[in-house]
């Protein structure tokens, strides 16, 4: 029987590894029962026919098994399908090993285009999913500053649309290849797997995969997910934990976070998520850069490319409770939009947290939403009051507006949204009427330039609005834990 190189990839997506010799690459995806993405915080993998077993967690970990081989580290760009064929919808991963512009493009056997993506994107792992309407033979081609590549994808089904779109871009698995251990392994042998990840305050187990391994594969490893309940709101503080296989789990709560500055902040989980509970309000970011202050009077100050933070309403006690107005420049401190959920942009949050995304907002109006204590009205996207703070709103006489107390209380949720305002050239206003935040996640939009995507919280909406806001205007932020 031949012998291998068995090469055991963990990561949320997996990249091409290219090796002079025959291998085997197992790259591991978490879904539960809907078939929604979910996080796999370790694998155990076991070969029964010889009768060892390694377990690999996330998310630093590409586990080599070898005979006498080790490791050989993949130093140029690459593309992964998965899978292939498919019925309708599929996902690549393009593997860069630098920021650079690439170009996609989807042609049939004829050489008509059904779709392209052509953008700057960062060094490592950026996935894709692709949507073809038509059965047939297609060629989908990469063009980086390392040439072209291409591979032949066959659709069996049909999508509403033709389209390549980002899903995540850029560090979306945060693979490193690291040399390990080797273990023998042969084409044939019977393998087994299973998924371990962090619910809360307990370990979800997957269900156990069992296979004779011959060639290379993409292993879903399906979790059943409880639904989520009231219980997984708490106000005052947020579990973390360790995922160790067999084990327990070592899990502890957080009540706040601390910035460079030693400012605190009170946290609070909100579904899946733990968010600061209020607005930042440091003066430079974690390696101790200060944010410059900007001014009113300045149009130099006014910037979609230098960073500044300004006082709300222009009164400095404001800042204690209702932390700065930051750019987007400010916010981001020179990393570069993500659309992926977590970001991954850690801008001027402190260390352990990041700018959400337009993703991971979303995420959490959906959870909100989803749950009938914190709706207002009936509608459940009338979830404005329950994410609001309690004080600071002007006055207003909808019963689901958060400037109507009278009605029913703000925050049950404990997120305390607050009306800071906004900065736009040359005056600060809006204080009392808005509390606006800035999300990781840029758009454009034709006659005022570059824009992110933001969330508006107004004194008289029962909504939370995503609203598109100039870079150089200046808002609040809430940052994310990792």
């Amino acid at each position: 029987m031949k012998k291998v190189a068995f090469f055991l990839l963990f990561a949320v997506m997996g990249i091409t590894v290219s090796l002079a010799q025959q291998t085997v690459t197992l790259t591991f995806t978490g879904i539960d029962q809907n078939n929604t993405y979910r996080r796999i915080d370790s694998v155990k993998v076991e070969n029964q026919t010889r009768n060892w077993s390694e377990t690999i967690c996330f998310p630093d970990t590409v586990y080599a098994l070898s005979v006498g081989t080790g490791v050989v580290n993949y130093q140029g760009n690459g593309m992964h399908v998965m899978t292939n064929p498919f019925a309708g919808k599929t996902r690549v991963n393009i593997l860069t090993v630098k920021d650079e512009v690439v170009n996609m493009k989807l042609v049939d056997v004829s050489g008509k285009t059904y779709a392209g993506y052509n953008a700057r994107l960062s060094a490592g792992n950026n996935l894709f999913e692709i949507s073809l309407t038509t059965p047939q033979m297609y060629i989908l081609s990469l063009r980086t500053s390392e040439g072209m590549r291409s591979v032949k994808l066959l659709n069996t089904g049909r999508a509403d649309v033709n389209r390549i779109s980002p899903i995540c871009e850029g560090d979306c698995a945060k693979v490193s290849i690291k040399a390990t251990k080797s273990h023998e392994f042969e084409l044939g042998d019977e393998m087994q797997y299973v998924g371990y990840s962090i619910y809360y305050d307990s370990i979800l187990t997957s269900m156990v995969v069992t296979q004779s391994q011959f060639t290379d594969e993409v292993i879903a490893l399906e979790f059943d997910v409880p639904t989520p309940d009231s219980n997984l709101t708490n106000l005052n503080s947020c579990v973390v934990g360790v995922v160790k296989p067999n084990e327990t789990g070592v899990f502890n709560h957080i009540t706040a976070v601390s910035d460079y500055e030693g400012n605190t902040y009170q946290v609070v989980q909100i579904g899946g998520q733990c968010w600061m509970k209020e607005n930042l309000r440091s003066t430079c970011y974690a390696d101790g850069t200060l944010i410059p202050s900007g001014t009113t009077s300045s149009g130099n100050m006014h910037s979609y490319s230098e960073p500044y933070r300004y006082v709300p309403d222009n009164n400095a006690s404001n800042v204690s409770l209702y932390g700065y107005l930051y750019n987007w420049p400010a916010v981001m401190h020179d990393d570069t939009s993500s659309v992926t959920n977590p970001s991954g942009v850690h801008g001027v949050c402190p260390t352990g947290w990041h700018v959400p995304s337009d993703a991971e907002w979303t995420q959490l109006t959906n959870y909100v939403g989803c749950q009938s204590q914190y709706v207002c009205g009936g509608d459940s996207t009338y979830v404005g009051k329950a994410l609001s703070a309690t004080t600071g709103w002007i006055s207003s006489g909808g019963e689901c507006h958060p400037g109507n107390q009278a009605a029913t209380e703000n925050n049950s949720t404990g997120f305390s949204a607050r009306p800071a305002g906004q900065f736009f050239y040359p005056q600060i206003d809006f204080f009392g009427y808005l509390g606006c935040y800035w999300t990781a996640t840029q758009t454009t939009n034709n006659g005022w330039g570059t824009k992110s995507w933001g969330r508006q919280f107004q004194w008289s909406s029962a909504t939370v609005v995503r609203s598109d806001i100039p870079k150089q205007d200046a808002i609040s932020v809430r940052c994310l834990r990792d």
